[in-house]
């Protein structure tokens, strides 16, 4: 059986855009790169420059300035899969599988399978989630009603998988919204966590209802 197995250097999101008349060759969304977004933790080399529990756009720009600050988001695409769990400070790039029986396949276990011997490859879900989050208007790659955006990729992991991205998979199924999640209005937070001597802050989702019907058109024209 083939498996579809890639390294996790891809940062790859799945969005709407097709290549452009700008773009020649052979292009495909796999060569779209979007920027990353990051909540400032202790140990990060951001937390010398921005608080803690922050949110940042390609670890430069904020998007929150205050640990206690939500920023009203759009989520354009919730991709899950899996990923081999390795050691802190480990060389070696994880290997990715789009399902989990093809995890199993290749002979990991899921980090919580106690059936498992203490050295046995392990794996996790992941979720990417590509979001639209606003900006000062310098920096923003699109702008509505004097607002100023840009596309954000978030990873989505550990207790952070558990915290926002099942929250979110949750509003999506509603069958209102017709497949269209975008149409979602969702407030970002952070949310500190502890355990034992060691902290760390975990993104929140609040849903805040739908996007009014001229909103989800530009969406739609402009951005998806």
């Amino acid at each position: 059986m083939k498996m579809n197995l890639t390294a996790a250097t891809e940062e790859v999101a799945l969005t709407k855009s097709e290549p452009t008349a700008t773009l020649q060759g052979d292009w495909n969304i796999s060569d779209i790169n979007i920027p990353r977004v990051n909540l400032v933790q202790k140990m990060s080399p951001t937390s010398e420059d921005f608080k803690l529990g922050t949110f940042l756009f390609d670890k430069t720009i904020p998007v929150t300035t205050e640990q206690t600050e939500r920023a009203e988001i759009v989520v354009l695409t919730l991709k899950k899969y899996y990923e081999e769990d390795k050691a802190y400070g480990d060389g070696e790039l994880p290997v990715r599988f789009d399902t989990e029986q093809q995890a199993k396949d290749a002979g990991y276990f899921h980090k919580w399978d106690k059936t498992a011997d203490q050295d046995a490859l392990r794996y996790s879900e992941r979720a990417d989630a590509v979001l639209l989050l606003p900006v000062p208007l310098e920096h923003a790659h699109y702008e509505h009603d004097g607002v100023g955006y840009v596309k954000g990729l978030l990873t989505l992991k550990g207790t952070s998988y558990k915290s926002c991205a099942k929250i979110l998979a949750t509003a999506f199924v509603n069958p209102s919204l017709d497949g269209k999640g975008y149409k979602v209005k969702w407030e970002f937070g952070s949310q500190k966590m502890s355990s034992k001597s060691i902290s760390w802050y975990v993104p929140v989702a609040f849903n805040r209802g739908k996007h009014t019907d001229e909103f989800v058109q530009w969406l739609e024209n402009e951005v998806l």
